[in-house]
């Protein structure tokens, strides 16, 4: 049986307090966004986790401007994690994000190293390696993104 997503909050909480030997978490993001959890529970729990002073801001990883915007409704958010480098410059949250005070945590800044200069067009990656059938190392965005990287070189 699946357990609730505000419960398990708390408990991933205590879990992390407990090991870091500490009080409180500084900002206390949550990962990946359930589909069916509201977000105004997830936000209910945080207000709670944040008036215990068990943490002290939260954030979302990868959510939607609706997602942001109803949980933020309910407990103000500090920080949500996006993809943003500057091969996916999608700037769709910046106003979202600049009107509820926001800050961008980019997710894959380097663009899951591709950025590095370190891999080539026709790059093969071994079975189980994350940029294996990635969009981002195929032939195409790499002719795309060559005059970028020749440009950061």
């Amino acid at each position: 049986m699946r357990t609730p997503c505000p419960e398990t909050i708390r408990k991933f909480v205590d879990e992390s307090l407990k090991r870091l030997n500490t009080d409180y978490i500084d900002l206390y993001y949550q990962h990946r966004v359930d589909p069916n959890v509201e977000p105004e529970a997830v936000a209910e729990v945080m207000a709670e986790l944040i008036k215990e002073g068990k943490i002290r801001h939260w954030g979302v990883s990868m959510a939607s401007v609706d997602y942001i915007r109803r949980a933020h409704a309910v407990c103000p958010m500090t920080a949500s994690q996006n993809v943003y480098s500057l091969i996916t410059p999608d700037e769709s949250l910046f106003k979202t994000f600049e009107e509820l005070n926001i800050g961008l945590a980019s997710c894959y800044p380097i663009a899951k190293g591709l950025l590095t200069g370190a891999y080539s067009k026709g790059q093969e990656f071994e079975q189980g390696d994350y940029r294996r059938g990635s969009g981002w190392f195929s032939d195409e965005t790499m002719d795309k993104t060559q005059p970028l990287l020749d440009y950061l070189t």
